[in-house]
């Protein structure tokens, strides 16, 4: 909401008669309709800049970061907690961070937020973890302008939604696009594809495999696409450690053992749907996991009651280590 209410303050100023606001249409109120679900069909164009040697292909885990916000009236970006989850990330196995993606509400920031958020990342990350900076925006312009700021401070590559308000009249299969992209995009590399239907995210991968890589979504359903060649994944970091031990056991040929952690973390992932699934769930478990303070979501997003917050913090004591 930060960017309608910096809108409205200078249209207060200018003397506008009245103003008017339609609700966001990333993050929409969780009462009309289902809002963002894992299951949830999308995808995001990763392109490597051109910023010395392109660092992808990925090969282990992405997590997508949350943006720590301060529990205050304005719910500002808290960038002292980035560190410590720079940290948690480099001690979880994992190597590589999607940042200000969907779980860190990119949306809900604005232009100015989100380059200062990107500095920050790099910074807290250097040594640590490579950034892929989500530069999608709901006009193309503030996309290229995040582009050309993340190449400035260095990021390792950028990955953009398409527009959620005005959007393409036909949904697109991803294959489709990669086939069309390739010639006209020449670093371009690949795509997160967050989607159930397997076959999908398969068919992208078929596409000049040797250029490009096909990044599952998907929060907990690992080994089936392990047998379709697609190893690695945009998840949520309390899933790095269990990802870790999962892909080692799997490619070690140790089925039985690959099998109880996905069950694992399929029961993880099980906790987070009883409680709604959103972003706010997926946050709070992360504060509760890992100890660090990330601080309460963005409106539209409803922030998760006390009560509940507590019943899942003793659903997630129940089910252990994820370590």
């Amino acid at each position: 909401m930060a960017g309608h209410n910096s809108k409205a303050r200078h249209a207060s100023a200018i003397g506008v008669d009245a103003i008017a606001s339609l609700s966001p249409s990333f993050f929409k109120p969780a009462n009309e309709g289902a809002g963002i679900e894992i299951a949830k069909t999308m995808f995001g164009i990763i392109s490597g800049m051109d910023i010395g040697p392109v660092r992808l292909p990925i090969s282990k885990i992405t997590t997508e970061t949350y943006n720590s916000l301060k529990k205050d009236l304005n719910e500002d970006i808290n960038f002292d907690k980035f560190g410590e989850s720079a940290d948690y990330f480099n001690n979880n196995h994992i190597p590589y961070a999607f940042v200000n993606g969907t779980v860190g509400e990119g949306m809900s920031m604005t232009v100015d937020e989100r380059k200062e958020s990107a500095e920050v990342w790099v910074k807290a990350a250097k040594g640590k973890v490579k950034i892929i900076l989500h530069v999608g925006a709901n006009n193309i312009r503030d996309s290229q302008e995040l582009a050309r700021h993340g190449s400035s401070i260095g990021v390792d590559a950028t990955a953009s939604l398409c527009p959620s308000f005005f959007k393409p009249a036909n949904e697109v299969d991803p294959s489709k696009i990669l086939q069309r992209a390739k010639d006209r995009v020449p670093n371009l590399v690949g795509v997160k594809h967050t989607s159930k239907e397997v076959r999908k995210v398969y068919n992208s991968s078929l596409v000049d495999p040797s250029r490009f890589q096909v990044l599952m979504g998907t929060e907990a359903e690992f080994l089936p696409y392990f047998s379709l060649g697609i190893d690695f994944p945009v998840t949520l970091p309390y899933m790095g450690t269990l990802f870790y031990k999962l892909k080692k056991a799997y490619d070690s040929g140790d089925k039985n053992t690959a099998l109880k952690i996905q069950t694992r973390m399929f029961e993880l992932d099980a906790i987070r749907g009883k409680y709604g699934a959103g972003i706010e769930v997926a946050k709070a478990m992360f504060d509760i996991i890992s100890g660090i303070d990330v601080g309460p979501v963005r409106l539209p997003i409803s922030k998760l009651t006390k009560d509940d917050y507590n019943l899942l913090k003793h659903d997630l004591m129940a089910f252990g280590s994820v370590n």
